[in-house]
């Protein structure tokens, strides 16, 4: 089998069972999904729990002399997150078609201890802020409908290294690239009115950050970092979603 015939039966197969889903559905989930179906606005706010990854050259703050002392480090905290989404909906049947956008912000931030210079040299990564662009599909009961998604993700991620006993700090704030998934539920309060509960795992990373850090120097023992970075975080949320209707 080639591997164009086997993508052509894999999409034949989706279609299959989202048509076989729409026929054999009550005539009251088809109708419940309309009223899922148009623009939506809406809120969000919940917690985030993450994890950073740090792989960097031989520099100031990871060298004893011409020794390097290690080159990777990790870091996991939790934060608060809030923003803004919005999208657009099709029904099909009782299977529910779209896209979303959302924007968040006041990400997770915290600072580590060095494990190389654990008395001097502190390390702290933040998301400053995120977007994310995901196609959704789902499917409606009455007043609930249950979905997943899967998108692009970005963020802005600011990175900084102090050596407190020194002064000598290197820092950078770079937008990274990656990747989303998640899964969620809404239930329609009032007409056009929905609350629900969504879950997300994002991973963003960059490669060959150079950090800025003009007291670093440069030689043996010496030099500014330069940084490859991942970031993982799973969101927890409640939102908020409007929908204007026709």
């Amino acid at each position: 089998m080639t591997r164009d015939t086997g993508l052509t039966r894999l999409c034949a197969g989706a279609v299959t069972l989202v048509l076989l889903a729409c026929g054999a559905a009550s005539a009251q989930d088809r109708a419940a999904a309309t009223q899922w179906g148009g623009f939506h606005v809406g809120g969000e706010i919940g917690q985030s729990w993450s994890s950073y990854g740090w792989n960097m050259n031989p520099n100031y703050y990871n060298t004893l002399g011409a020794n390097l002392l290690g080159s990777t480090i990790g870091q996991t905290q939790s934060g608060l997150m809030g923003g803004a989404l919005a999208g657009y909906t099709v029904a099909v049947g009782p299977v529910l078609l779209g896209a979303e956008l959302s924007v968040r912000t006041g990400g997770p931030s915290q600072q580590t201890t060095s494990p190389w210079f654990p008395v001097t040299d502190v390390y702290r990564t933040e998301v400053s802020w995120m977007a994310s662009a995901a196609a959704r599909a789902g499917y409606a009961w009455d007043r609930l409908q249950v979905f997943a998604k899967a998108g692009w993700a970005g963020g802005d991620v600011g990175q900084t290294i102090v050596d407190r006993g020194a002064g000598v700090t290197a820092s950078s704030q770079r937008w990274m690239n990656g990747w989303t998934v998640g899964a969620g539920a809404e239930y329609m309060v009032f007409p056009g009115i929905a609350l629900g509960i969504t879950w997300d795992y994002t991973e963003l990373s960059a490669s060959g950050v150079a950090m800025n850090c003009p007291l670093c120097g440069t030689g043996v023992g010496l030099g500014s970092p330069v940084v490859d970075s991942s970031v993982r975080l799973n969101t927890v949320m409640a939102r908020i979603t409007f929908r204007p209707g026709p």
